[in-house]
């Protein structure tokens, strides 16, 4: 029987936790399930502690974030010898047979690394907003079809070019080559960096129509997602140099001249809150240019971060 690890990330969410670990406890495949908290101060850690035993729990001292803090169960996953690994939000839950189906469908289609199931919202009477939002672009429109058509003969996966990481199950296969997530990334986009390597080494993103996970988004509390928030600016500004080939040293001086005159013009327009986001970012890419140059050779040669 495949040995299956199952790695929830959890940072002061309680109120999702016996949903979240039950549901993976009451799985029809056996588990061995990691808990990575990023210094949670609600009483996540103490209720793990008391009512999952089972559950091995790893606390980390601060926030790591969602890329770091999963590298830390991947590498265990990965010593221990687990031959998939599912990525769950700690608001998100799944169907008793949800990773049955996906380890069914791997099994006949090995070239896919990622697989990911239906994302319903916690509700479970509609689709997740943003996985609804993918089904209406780019290669989602064929399921989306199939889905409200009702349509019997539903394929057992359908190819995808982005899936958020809510939900994955990994290969065994694909960790060992693409590693874990990149940590230049602090928060966001580090899911996109994986596909991309994951694409460029041969691997292919799946959904399974017939796997399901409830992501209870709609009772999240409402984070900062303001264009030019710290991190998300710094963020945009990744994904767009971390271009996978070997051109950085050129992209990256095209790109600091660009971003140099567009904060000189937002000075000039006297919007000194603008122009001080975009110096603050490119202060931070410059300090991590080195960083990110190397991992984006890591990158193309397959070499992991965990």
């Amino acid at each position: 029987m495949e040995k299956i690890a199952a790695i929830i990330v959890t940072y002061n969410g309680q109120q999702w936790t016996e949903k979240c670990f039950g549901s993976l406890l009451n799985s029809s495949i056996p588990l061995k399930i990691f808990a990575i908290d990023n210094g949670s101060t609600d009483g996540t850690r103490e209720k793990l502690k008391n009512d999952y035993s089972g559950v091995t729990l790893i606390e980390n001292n601060e926030n790591l974030g969602f890329g770091k803090a999963n590298n830390i169960g991947l590498k265990l996953a990965l010593e221990e010898g687990f031959d998939y690994v599912l990525l769950l939000n700690q608001d998100a839950w799944i169907e008793p047979n949800t990773i049955e189906n996906l380890v069914r469908v791997h099994k006949s289609n090995p070239e896919y690394g990622v697989l990911s199931p239906i994302h319903l919202a916690g509700s479970g009477d509609k689709l997740d907003q943003k996985f609804n939002g993918l089904l209406r672009r780019d290669q989602g429109i064929e399921l989306l079809d199939d889905l409200l058509a009702a349509n019997s003969n539903l394929k057992d996966v359908y190819p995808f070019s982005f899936i958020n990481a809510a939900a994955w199950m990994i290969s065994r296969e694909c960790l060992e080559r693409i590693g874990g997530f990149d940590p230049v990334f602090p928060h966001y986009g580090e899911d996109n960096d994986f596909l991309n390597r994951c694409f460029l080494h041969g691997f292919k993103l799946g959904v399974v129509p017939q796997a399901r996970i409830y992501h209870d988004r709609e009772n999240q509390v409402k984070l900062i997602d303001n264009l030019y928030a710290a991190d998300t600016l710094y963020v945009t500004f990744l994904k767009e140099l971390k271009v996978l080939d070997h051109n950085f040293k050129t992209r990256y001086r095209s790109f600091r001249r660009n971003t140099i005159k567009r904060i000189l013009w937002w000075l000039f327009r006297g919007d000194t809150a603008r122009a001080g986001a975009l110096y603050k970012a490119l202060v931070r890419l410059d300090k991590n240019k080195q960083e990110i140059e190397n991992n984006i050779l890591a990158s193309l040669h397959g070499r992991t971060f965990i």
